[in-house]
C-alpha cells in the first residue's frame, strides 16, 4: 500500500513539474501582449526600399485555390475553390486583396506577428489581416492551447476560434516555437535604423544651420567679471546673428579678445553618402533582397533580370508558400482533402523563360508518344497554366510535322507548322 501511494504521489509531482516547465515557456504568452508595428523601421527610407520590393513582387503572383497531386497543381472548379475566390477578389469591404498582402507582411516583417480572420458569408468569406496592437490571445497556463481572442474588446472563443490563424515568427529566445510571440524579421536591422537616423538627423541639423557646426565663445576675461544676464544676452545675439539657414554666409565678427572655437564633425569627416551605400547593402542582405535592385550599380539589363528571378526564388515564392500555408489553414474546413491555396507564376516574365525550358523538354520527351491535347493537359497540371486545348484537331499524335509549341507575346501556343499547312492546302 505504501509502494502504490508513493507511486501516485511520483505521478503527482511529475505532472506539477510538467506544468512548471509549461508555464516558464509561456509566463508571458498565456496573455498575448499587444504591440506596435515598429514605426520607425517601417518608415526609414533604406529598409522601406527593400520592403516596397518584396511587395511589389509579391504581388504579381496569382493567389487561389488549387487541386494538389503528386505535387501538381491546377486551379479547382470546385463550389468551394469559387468562393474562396470570391473572397481573394474582394476580401472586405475596406480593402483590397493587395492591401491583405502589405499588411501580412508589413506585421511579419516589422512586429512578427499578425493575426488572420475569417468571418464567414453565403457567397465569398471576409478576410481580414489584424495588426497585433489590435487583439490579445490567451492561452490555457498547463496545455497552451489557445482559449480565446480578444479584439476591439470581445472575446471569442469555443468554434469561433477556427475562423482566425494567429501568426507568429521564429523568436529566437523561445524554448517551444509558436507559443511566444514571434521576433519581427528586420529585429536584427535596430543598430542600423538608429544609425542612419542619426546620420539624417545631424546632416540635416546642420543644413539648417547654414552649414554652420557648434562651437562655443571664448572670453579671455575673468568669469568673476560677467554676469549670468550678460552670458545670456551674448547666447542669445550670437544665435540670431550667426545660427540658422538665413544667416548662412554672413561674415562672423568677434570683439575685444573673444574667440570663437568650433565643435562637432563635418559631414564630410562623416562620409555620410559612403556610409549610408554600406548600410544599404547591409539592409538588402539581410532582407534577402538583391542590393543591385535597391542601388542600380551600373548593372546591365540582363543582369538586372537574373537579380529579379533570384529576388523570385530565394524570397518571394518561399514567403507566398508560408503565406498560403496559413490561409489554407484558415479555410480548411471549407476546402476539399486535396485542395489548398497556393499560387501561379505562369505571368511572371523574368520565370518564363526557364519556364519555358522545361516545358521543351517535357514535349519533346512526349513527342510521338501522347496527343497535343494530352501534352496540353500535362502542361496545365504541372506548371499551373490554362493553355486551351485544340479540341478534335488537338487529338492526334505530337510529332514535329505536325504542331510547334510558340511563345507569343508571353503566352504558350500550339501552332500548326508550315509545312502541315502547306500538306492540307494540296
Amino acid at each position: 500500500m505504501i509502494y502504490i501511494f508513493g507511486f501516485f504521489k511520483k505521478k503527482k509531482q511529475e505532472e506539477k513539474q510538467e506544468d512548471v516547465l509549461l508555464n516558464r515557456h509561456c509566463v508571458v504568452d498565456t496573455t498575448f501582449i499587444r504591440s506596435q508595428i515598429d514605426e520607425e523601421m517601417y518608415l526609414n527610407f533604406a529598409i522601406s526600399s527593400c520592403f516596397n520590393e518584396i511587395t511589389r513582387s509579391f504581388k504579381t503572383l496569382e493567389f487561389g485555390v488549387y487541386k494538389v497531386k503528386n505535387d501538381n497543381y491546377k486551379k479547382s472548379g470546385s463550389f468551394s475553390a469559387k468562393k474562396i475566390g470570391r473572397t481573394i477578389k474582394r476580401p472586405n469591404p475596406h480593402t483590397t486583396f493587395s492591401g491583405i498582402i502589405d499588411s501580412y507582411l508589413a506585421g511579419i516583417y516589422f512586429n512578427g506577428n499578425c493575426l488572420l480572420r475569417k468571418i464567414p458569408g453565403v457567397m465569398n468569406d471576409d478576410l481580414y489581416v489584424y495588426n497585433n496592437s489590435y487583439y490579445q490571445i490567451t492561452r490555457n497556463p498547463r496545455t497552451m492551447v489557445i482559449e480565446a481572442i480578444e479584439t476591439a474588446n470581445i472575446v471569442f472563443s469555443g468554434n469561433d476560434l477556427k475562423n482566425f490563424k494567429p501568426i507568429s515568427e521564429f523568436n529566437y529566445k523561445s524554448q517551444v516555437q509558436g507559443i511566444d510571440k514571434g521576433v519581427a524579421k528586420t529585429k536584427c536591422l535596430e543598430p542600423i535604423k538608429k544609425l542612419i537616423n542619426g546620420s539624417l538627423a545631424y546632416n540635416i541639423s546642420v543644413m539648417n544651420n547654414g552649414g554652420f557646426l557648434g562651437g562655443f565663445l571664448n572670453f579671455k576675461i575673468s568669469p568673476e567679471d560677467v554676469t549670468e544676464r550678460e552670458k545670456e544676452n551674448a547666447r542669445k545675439e550670437f544665435k540670431e546673428k550667426y545660427s540658422g539657414v538665413g544667416n548662412a554666409g554672413k561674415p562672423f565678427l568677434t570683439w575685444g579678445d573673444a574667440t570663437y572655437q568650433q565643435t562637432g564633425t563635418t559631414p564630410k569627416d562623416l562620409d555620410f553618402t559612403e556610409s549610408m551605400v554600406q548600410m544599404q547593402k547591409n539592409i538588402c542582405r539581410v532582407m534577402g533582397v538583391p542590393e543591385t535592385l535597391i542601388i542600380g550599380d551600373n548593372s546591365s539589363y540582363n543582369n538586372t533580370l537574373e537579380f529579379k528571378k533570384k529576388l523570385y526564388t530565394e524570397l518571394v515564392i518561399p514567403l507566398a508558400k508560408e503565406f498560403c500555408e496559413h490561409l489554407t489553414e484558415l479555410f480548411r474546413n471549407d476546402l476539399a482533402e486535396d485542395e489548398e491555396l497556393y499560387f501561379s507564376t505562369s505571368n511572371i516574365k523574368v520565370l518564363q523563360s526557364d519556364t519555358f525550358i522545361e516545358i521543351e523538354k517535357l514535349v519533346n520527351s512526349l513527342t510521338g508518344v501522347c496527343t497535343v491535347n494530352g501534352i496540353i493537359k500535362k502542361i496545365n497540371d504541372k506548371y499551373q497554366m490554362e493553355l486551351e486545348d485544340l479540341g478534335e484537331q488537338g487529338n492526334v499524335v505530337l510529332t514535329k510535322y505536325n504542331y510547334t509549341l510558340e511563345d507569343v507575346g508571353g503566352k504558350l501556343e500550339f501552332n500548326t507548322t508550315p509545312n502541315s499547312e502547306e500538306d492540307s492546302a494540296e
